[in-house]
């Protein structure tokens, strides 16, 4: 398989992204549906990691804001129809197309990161701390280490 990064599209070594539901659907979509799968193993090189990490926060605070504020709106609507229980089927509507919303700027999550995410959690918990060696996730293309990406 062959690495490609997902902001300018080089094929190039770098972080592996990890391949979680949205990325599975798109990838189900284009194998099964438009039959135009690449294959790629989707990484962020280290001249845009920069970029990526601004773009992943972005993302993650417009994930956070449209779902509250589809929170807000259903409960408002819950309230102001006199306690309605067809209002919370429509308040949670909302909150979905909201989520869909967030979606367009959707920028996923490092494979490092999140193994080191789910490695501070096992040791917390008395687990291993050679957990993320055991599970077999690494990152793409020989990058053992993120020192070398500096965030803005």
């Amino acid at each position: 398989m062959e690495d490609a990064c997902i902001i300018c599209g080089k094929r190039i070594a770098g972080l592996e992204v990890r391949n979680d539901y949205i990325l599975s659907s798109i990838r189900w979509f284009k194998r099964n549906v438009t039959k135009n799968e690449k294959g790629f193993r989707l990484v962020v090189c280290r001249e845009d990691f920069p970029k990526y990490y601004k773009q992943r926060k972005s993302f993650e605070r417009k994930r956070s804001l449209y779902v509250g504020l589809g929170a807000v709106f259903a409960i408002a609507l819950f309230v102001l129809s006199s306690f309605n229980l067809y209002s919370l089927f429509y308040g949670f509507g909302i909150v979905v197309f909201l989520y869909l919303l967030s979606l367009v700027s959707y920028m996923p999550a490092l494979e490092a990161v999140h193994a080191a995410g789910k490695q501070k959690r096992d040791s917390a918990a008395g687990g291993s701390a050679a957990s993320m060696h055991t599970s077999g996730m690494r990152p793409a293309g020989g990058i053992t280490k993120t020192k070398g990406y500096k965030h803005e």
